[in-house]
């Protein structure tokens, strides 16, 4: 299933995307089903992200290809955190506030949680996943200047800087997906996902031993590579039987 939400008439919901429809579903985000309403057009409704969740974590490094051919993954990776007010819609525009001069783009593929998670087994983690989605985990600053430093978790938090969508696909293994980003229909990074240096199911336990995971919060994986952006880009990140996660770049008053 590709896993949408989406606001019509006042009223948010959730649907499962089909072709250029959407069948509206009902229930806890674990156990959607169709609700029995009609289905709808999709050019008839505003696409919001997929889920609305209590925070996006965003980790790094997160693929082999970052660390260099003799670089050594750590242990345990850095945990970044980004509010729920920094989330973003597909097709919304990403804001570059005024008092910065340079952000990056960050594609990745993240993780969506469909069920609470607290202190879980990687056994268990699997059934706390709901399936994956395209972020786009957008950094302020030049990041060989703040890499490693306490601007580094301020970085990530700006307001519309964290949008992901526009599906979250329930079925699709994530381990070896291609991954493009792209600005303005320039190719920047192309990678595989098979370069994830750690599993989805060790990520979920590994948090929610530090944190409870809750329904619809997303952990993004780490990006194969990064670039900049300016007022005026088009941003998008596309994953292989995921979908494309589109984003505008506008300059903030």
């Amino acid at each position: 299933m590709k896993l949408v939400r989406f606001a019509m008439a006042g009223r948010v919901q959730h649907g499962s995307l089909e072709g250029d429809r959407i069948l509206p579903l009902e229930g806890e985000l674990h156990a959607l089903k169709p609700s029995g309403a009609a289905p709808i057009a999709l050019s008839s409704v505003k696409l919001l992200s997929p889920t609305a969740p209590t925070k996006v974590i965003a980790i790094g490094p997160g693929r082999r290809r970052v660390l260099g051919p003799k670089g050594q993954p750590p242990e345990r990776p850095t945990l970044f955190f980004k509010p729920s007010t920094a989330v973003n819609n597909p097709g919304d525009p990403i804001i570059f506030p005024p008092e910065l001069d340079y952000i990056n783009h960050e594609g990745e593929i993240g993780i969506v949680i469909g069920r609470a998670a607290r202190r879980v087994s990687r056994e268990a983690a699997a059934g706390c996943i709901l399936g994956y989605t395209c972020v786009n985990d957008v950094t302020a600053g030049e990041l060989r200047k703040i890499a490693n430093t306490p601007m580094m978790y301020h970085a990530k938090s700006f307001d519309t800087f964290a949008p992901f969508g526009p599906v979250v696909a329930t079925d699709v293994d994530p381990n070896n997906l291609d991954t493009e980003c792209r600005v303005n229909g320039e190719l920047r990074v192309k990678a595989r996902t098979d370069d994830l240096l750690y599993a989805p199911d060790f990520l979920v336990s590994w948090i929610s031993h530090i944190m409870t995971l809750m329904p619809g919060d997303v952990i993004s994986t780490g990006a194969p590579g990064v670039g900049p952006l300016k007022p005026g880009d088009v941003v998008e990140v596309e994953i292989e039987s995921i979908g494309c996660l589109r984003n505008p770049v506008v300059a903030g008053s």
